[in-house]
This record gives structure tokens, C-alpha cells and sequence, in this order.
């Protein structure tokens, strides 16, 4: 599950993240286990769960939230939305939106990238 901080739409819980975590929990009780921040702050969206770890552009331990890889996409690449992992490979799309929800101009948006 993915925490980007404040809720929106809903009053704040003092539950809430205040920055960008990930958030394990059991799936049997529904309960929170661990929080684990996200490497250099920010928020997470389009998460995959692989048997090697949690992969968002970051891969944690799924364990202990321990960084084990860093994907660094230069500024003109794609924006990351809506990741998978298919066959060894990375997949996401281009959502093309800037921070604050407008367009970002990219003339990829909406296509689907891979990463080898």
C-alpha cells in the first residue's frame, strides 16, 4: 500500500503519513506491520510487489524497507505511472502531469514504457 501524505477529500487521521512511505500490512488482519519512508522523500504511486522486493523507481526489501536499487530516469524520459513487472522486465506508462495534476507536455503521455 502507498501513503503519498495528506489525505485528501477526508479529514487528516492521526494515522496519516506526513510524507511518502510505503506501508506493509498484513493481509490476513488488515493491520499495519511497518512503515517505511521513501528513499530521498516524495510520494509513490503505481507500486509492484515482486518476490525480490517492492519495486517504486526505488526497490525496497520488501522485509525491512531497506533500499536494495535505485532506477534513475533522466528528465526528459517518460513520467513513471502505473508500474508492473512482466517477465524481468519494468513496465509503466507516461502519465504526462506535472506536479500539482497539469500537463507536463511530454509527447510520450499515455504510452507504455519499458525498462531493461
Amino acid at each position: 500500500m502507498a501513503a503519498n501524505g495528506k489525505a485528501v477529500g477526508r479529514p487528516a487521521r492521526p494515522t496519516d503519513a506526513t510524507t511518502g512511505e510505503v506501508v506493509k500490512v498484513d493481509p490476513r488482519s488488515g493491520k499495519t506491520v511497518a512503515r517505511y519512508p521513501i528513499p530521498g522523500g516524495g510520494g509513490v504511486h503505481g507500486l509492484k510487489y515482486s518476490p525480490e522486493g517492492l519495486r517504486v523507481i526505488h526497490k525496497l526489501d520488501g522485509k525491512d524497507g531497506r533500499l536494495l536499487e535505485r532506477i534513475t530516469l533522466a528528465k526528459d524520459d517518460p513520467d513513471p505511472h502505473g508500474m508492473c513487472l512482466y517477465k524481468g522486465h519494468l513496465y509503466y506508462c507516461d502519465a504526462g502531469i506535472a506536479p500539482g495534476g497539469q500537463s507536463n507536455g511530454s509527447p510520450s503521455a499515455g504510452y507504455v514504457c519499458r525498462i531493461d
